[in-house]
């Protein structure tokens, strides 16, 4: 009795076991081997994030620098184009006038007294009149004791006449500065230029074309445009 019962008990502990490692031998084919085998995946995983995140980040590094360099190319325009029309209202501009009154027969050439004219809106400082120069006579023209010239503003100049680099009491005449024109002392298309600041220390330079009608008998001026920045 007691030899069925081992023998039948043998034969069912083998028949377990062939019937279990199917099962055994499944469960191998779909779980990892150890643990390397989860860090591997893991790694490979978190590799990929890595590079999806860092490719976003440097496309918006690189859409943010752009924008941002666009900003800066317009605000820079902005202020260029700012700081031309703050110049462009706060230019002055200087016209020198020297002109004769009209010409009566039998009465000599009559010159009215020169000026210098600020046309601008914005003041002129450190204004320097060219002197007008002819055959062997040198003309100054000599601006009144002011620290500069506002705009819209018009003031007298004051001629002082040299000959052969000399003076003499009529060097401030200008009946003298006028027989030296009509004697031809002078060539008869002549170029006077002023030189002045504006107030942004930009320097200007304007230059005045002088005309002497020796038939007629009259003397103009007239600017020739534009007027230079220095």
């Amino acid at each position: 009795m007691r030899r069925f019962f081992l023998t039948l008990t043998t034969i069912s502990f083998s028949g377990w076991s062939q019937s279990a490692q199917p099962t055994l031998a499944v469960q191998q084919h779909f779980l990892p081997r150890s643990l390397v085998d989860w860090a591997q995946v893991a790694l490979v995983v978190l590799t990929a994030v890595t590079l999806v995140v860092l490719c976003k980040y440097t496309k918006e590094t690189v859409r943010l620098r752009q924008a941002t360099r666009d900003q800066v190319n317009i605000s820079n325009q902005l202020l260029r184009e700012a700081q031309i029309q703050n110049e462009a209202a706060e230019k002055p501009t200087l016209l020198f006038g020297l002109s004769s009154t009209d010409f009566h027969l039998g009465k000599p050439l009559e010159l009215l007294e020169p000026t210098i004219r600020n046309i601008g809106s914005g003041p002129a400082f450190n204004v320097v009149v060219e002197p007008m120069k002819g055959d062997g006579v040198e003309v100054q023209f000599r601006l009144p004791n002011v620290p500069y010239l506002e705009g819209k503003q018009q003031l007298p100049l004051k001629p002082f006449i040299t000959q052969d680099g000399q003076a003499n009491g009529m060097s401030s005449w200008l009946s003298l500065l006028a027989d030296l024109i009509r004697r031809n002392n002078f060539p008869a298309d002549m170029i006077v230029a002023v030189q002045f600041e504006s107030i942004s220390s930009k320097t200007y330079r304007s230059r005045n074309r002088i005309r002497y009608d020796w038939m007629a008998k009259l003397v103009s001026t007239s600017l020739i445009p534009p007027i230079e920045e220095l």
